[in-house]
């Protein structure tokens, strides 16, 4: 019921799903076919956490590989909500991933399906950003060299350090029209 809610839930506000592993379960299950070994959907699975923008674990039934999970999407730095039903099991203050100290670990407790809607929704609208889109450049090696440099300065990737000088720059043309 949980893991259908949330999909559900992140379908319904026009979230994009990087993996959605019950429907392919399900269909493995009509098919009357075994779905493959686990160690073969591991690169699937930790693909799909690297090309995410946030990452959403229910911890309500313990398993290893979600610890393994929830780690991989900490240490690429996504917004990782940590949510558990405490009527099942114990709180997410308990569980052995509370004691990560990464600021973008966020755990929370539910009882009801509302509450889980609830802080599914807090979530998405605090961590969700507008769509990116790929962009492809070629650059003059002096130019190339000075962006190298402004990334180190700013300890960003070359990515993130043009995004910013881009915002700046249209800071700049907006105060000017003011």
């Amino acid at each position: 019921m949980n893991y259908r809610t949330t999909l559900d839930f992140i379908k319904k506000k026009k979230h994009t799903l990087t993996r959605d592993w019950l429907d392919e379960a399900l269909r493995y299950i009509k098919r009357g076919k075994p779905q493959p070994p686990r160690s073969k959907m591991y690169g699937e699975i930790m693909g799909a956490i690297k090309n995410s923008d946030v990452c959403i674990f229910d911890v309500t039934v313990k398993a290893m590989s979600v610890g393994q999970q929830i780690m991989y999407a900490l240490n690429n730095k996504k917004p990782t909500l940590v949510v558990t039903c405490v009527l099942a099991s114990d709180s997410a203050e308990d569980q052995f991933i509370a004691g990560s100290k990464s600021e973008f670990l966020t755990l929370k407790d539910y009882k009801t399906e509302e509450q889980l809607k609830n802080i599914l929704e807090k979530f998405l609208q605090k961590n969700s950003h507008p769509p990116k889109s790929r962009l492809s450049l070629y650059l003059e090696k002096t130019l190339y060299d000075v962006l190298t440099d402004l990334s180190k300065k700013y300890k960003k990737t070359k990515s993130e350090t043009l995004e910013i000088l881009i915002a700046k720059k249209q800071e700049r043309l907006n105060a000017r029209k003011k």
